[in-house]
C-alpha cells in the first residue's frame, strides 16, 4: 500500500477567512432579499385614509378618539404611511369587543357574577388592484395585510385593554412596513 498523505492544519489561515467572509456576505444578501419580500402588498404604501369600525359600540370609546391615536402614532414615525383621507388606500381599524356576563361564560348563573370583555381588534390594509385582464378602471380593494389581536378582560378595563391593542397593532404594522416583522 502507499503512504496515506496525512490532512493537517493545512488551509492557511487566509483563505478561511475569506470562506467566511463570503458566507456572512453571502448571508447578509439572502436576509436583505428575505426582508423585501416580507410583506410585497405593503411596498409603496405611503398614504392612508384612516378608517374605524366599532362593532357594536362601545360605550366607553368614541372612534373619533381612536382615529386620531392611530393619526398620532402614524405621524410619530417616520417609517409610517402618513394619514391622507383622499387616499385610495385605506388603514381599516375593527374592533369587534362586546360585553358579556360571567354567567354566558361558564353557562350557568353564580351570585355576584362580573362582566367580561370578549371579541378582536383587527387592523388591516387595503389598497385598490386590478385584476389581470380587467379594464384599469375597474380596481377593486383588497386586503394586503392583516392582524388581528383578542381581547379577554373585565369589562370595566376593556377600554385600556383595547387601546393597548391598538398601540400594539399599529407597532406591528410598521414593523412589517420595515420589514422586520414576520
Amino acid at each position: 500500500m502507499g503512504q496515506a498523505m496525512r490532512l493537517g492544519p493545512v488551509v492557511p489561515l487566509a483563505l478561511l477567512l475569506a470562506l467566511l467572509l463570503s458566507l456572512l456576505l453571502g448571508m447578509l444578501a439572502a436576509g436583505a432579499a428575505r426582508v423585501d419580500a416580507a410583506w410585497p402588498g405593503l411596498r409603496g404604501v405611503k398614504r392612508v385614509a384612516i378608517e374605524v369600525v366599532f362593532a357594536p359600540d362601545h360605550p366607553q370609546l368614541a372612534p373619533e378618539v381612536v382615529e386620531k391615536r392611530i393619526e398620532d402614532a402614524l405621524l410619530a414615525n417616520p417609517a409610517a404611511p402618513k394619514p391622507d383621507p383622499r387616499s385610495a388606500d385605506r388603514l381599516r381599524l375593527v374592533v369587534a369587543v362586546r360585553q358579556v356576563t360571567s354567567s354566558d361564560l361558564r353557562g350557568y348563573y353564580l351570585p355576584w357574577s362580573g362582566y367580561y370583555s370578549v371579541g378582536t381588534v383587527r387592523l388591516a390594509v387595503e389598497r385598490q388592484m386590478i385584476v389581470p385582464g380587467s379594464p384599469p378602471a375597474s380596481a377593486i380593494p383588497a386586503i394586503v395585510w392583516q392582524v388581528e389581536r383578542q381581547a379577554l378582560g373585565p369589562w370595566r378595563r376593556s377600554r385600556d385593554e383595547i387601546m393597548v391593542l391598538i398601540d400594539d397593532l399599529v407597532a406591528t404594522l410598521i414593523e412589517d412596513m420595515r420589514g422586520e416583522g414576520s
